[in-house]
């Protein structure tokens, strides 16, 4: 199976975003209603690390303030979980700057990368960190990013299949009515490549993330894994 195949057979997949579009501001959510908006010109149909399947890639630059917004939804208004969110990503560069990955409002979880580490925190703004990453996203290759939480519990992130969790805190994240955006929070935004990013309803195990990156390493001839540099 492919990796977006995979990824679309998950029974807690809520929204998915395969970004097919040539054209246009709008981006189909491949499983649900959540119909996205292109904000400030993402270039569209770029290469994704996957080279099976119909899914393609976006870059944003952050000079631009480019991302994807989509609206607020009961299905997407998760709280403090259970919820996994996945996505493939490549920098443009290793420059330092403050960078948002992924944010649906303070209160919420969100997916960060500081100044000067290229770390991805996951936190919830105005209340704490949950966690970070051991390791550095400090090059320029496809990455395979998957953030769990669960109910009450702890927060995860896995970077191309491996649990890679520096645990920082425990804090507890909110319903917002504020829109999932992709890409940035409004303020600091991302500069690179996003694939497929995902969100489910429950926690992906270590399991079905290990599936998935395989599915995606199988489907690539850059094996994500020796990517990824210790800092």
């Amino acid at each position: 199976m492919s990796y977006e195949s995979v990824v679309l057979a998950e029974a807690s997949l809520i929204s998915a975003y395969l970004f097919t579009e040539t054209s246009g501001t709008s981006t189909a959510d491949a499983k649900g209603p959540n119909t996205g908006t292109f904000v400030n010109t993402p270039t569209l149909n770029q290469a994704g690390p996957a080279v099976s399947g119909t899914a393609r890639a976006i870059t944003v630059t952050r000079a631009l303030s480019q991302c994807v917004t989509i609206p607020n939804s009961v299905s997407l208004a998760q709280g403090d979980g259970p919820l996994s969110w996945e996505l493939c990503v490549a920098r443009a560069s290793t420059a330092n700057a403050d960078q948002a990955l992924m944010f649906k409002g303070n209160g919420a979880p969100s997916i960060f990368i500081p100044f000067g580490v290229g770390v991805p925190y996951w936190y919830v703004p105005t209340i704490g960190n949950g966690a970070h990453s051991s390791l550095a996203l400090n090059n320029t290759s496809w990455h395979h990013l998957v953030f769990t939480k669960a109910l009450a519990g702890a927060w995860l992130i896995y970077v191309d299949g491996v649990n890679e969790t520096t645990t920082d805190g425990t804090p507890t994240s909110i319903v917002t009515t504020a829109p999932l955006i992709i890409g940035g929070d409004g303020t600091y935004y991302f500069n690179g490549s996003i694939f497929l990013p995902a969100m489910y309803s429950d926690v992906l195990s270590p399991t079905q993330v290990a599936a998935h990156n395989t599915a995606l390493t199988a489907a690539t001839s850059s094996g994500g894994r020796t990517q990824v540099i210790l800092i």
